[in-house]
């Protein structure tokens, strides 16, 4: 049962995978500064939305846009922090190196080559359909049979 999801659901969910990756920009970076700044309210507000806020947020993106769109998205965070640290932490003197302005723009280019070409329809599987691919497919059976004895 294949369905298309609306543009506008996709939309929603890439602006929750969006909006969960500046999160964790922000979080990581509270808990860097409470460090620095030595006030544990922002270690706490940062692990709170690093621990509880953002994982939701983020889980809630695949409610509303398949996987193959979501998910590189998550690479933002990555992002994020590499062009936001030098200036909100620059007591730590962090700097952005051509180096990451190179990595940052390989990193950004597969994640939107990834999230544009991608298939955006979702299967939604029966349960005989997922046990025919978990348990009779060989290459299924062979990373059973390998886990089973290592």
């Amino acid at each position: 049962l294949d369905q298309s999801l609306p543009p506008t659901m996709i939309a929603v969910g890439v602006i929750l995978a969006i909006l969960a990756a500046a999160l964790g920009t922000i979080s990581k970076q509270l808990i860097a500064a409470s460090e620095h700044k030595k006030k544990a309210w922002m270690f706490h507000l940062g692990a709170g939305l690093n621990i509880a806020v953002g994982p939701v947020v983020d889980a809630s993106a695949y409610m509303y846009a398949p996987q193959v769109i979501v998910a590189p998205l998550a690479c933002l965070d990555v992002i994020l922090n590499a062009i936001s640290a030098p200036v909100v932490l620059r007591w730590q003197d962090e700097k952005l190196t051509p180096a990451h302005v190179a990595g940052v723009l390989l990193v950004t280019a597969g994640a939107v080559g990834t999230s544009v070409f991608a298939q955006a329809t979702d299967h939604v599987y029966t349960a005989c359909e997922l046990e025919e691919q978990l348990f009779m497919r060989p290459t299924s059976l062979a990373y059973l049979g390998f886990e089973l004895v290592v």
